[in-house]
């Protein structure tokens, strides 16, 4: 149990600092820097694409037009991006998750007709992929 003293505020900075540090010591992340500039990354790439999937995934099952205009707008331009290919790929495989526990496959069916929407490859190589 944690007792906090109540004449005592906790800056945002400390809040951040904290949580990070128990996430920092879990394994999730990583602590670089020192002093004043301290940085944390994941310790595996997945993580962060992962995260960001969650992220998209969300704003694609959102009814919120800016949420919707957020999501277009990113796979619009960063389809082709090979750093972005497996959050693409989560994101599909998140929204289909969702068609096993509630049997509606709008949220996923958008999705793959905003990949096949322009900008096309030349080959429509790349959307194929991330359609199938």
């Amino acid at each position: 149990m944690c007792i906090r003293d109540s004449s005592k505020k906790v800056t945002d900075a400390e809040r951040r600092n904290a949580y990070f540090k128990q996430i920092g010591s879990e394994g999730l992340l990583r602590k670089s820097g020192d002093g004043d500039h301290i940085e944390y990354n994941f310790l595996h790439l997945t993580f962060q694409e992962y995260f960001a999937a969650r992220f998209i995934a969300r704003k694609v099952k959102s009814m919120k037009k800016n949420d919707d205009e957020f999501w277009r707008e990113a796979l619009k331009n960063n389809k082709f991006h090979p750093r972005f290919a497996i959050v693409w790929w989560f994101v599909g495989g998140l929204l289909g998750a969702h068609i096993t526990t509630d049997g509606n496959y709008d949220y996923l069916k958008k999705f793959i007709e905003e990949i096949g929407a322009p900008p096309h490859d030349l080959l429509y190589k790349y959307e194929l992929t991330l359609q199938t």
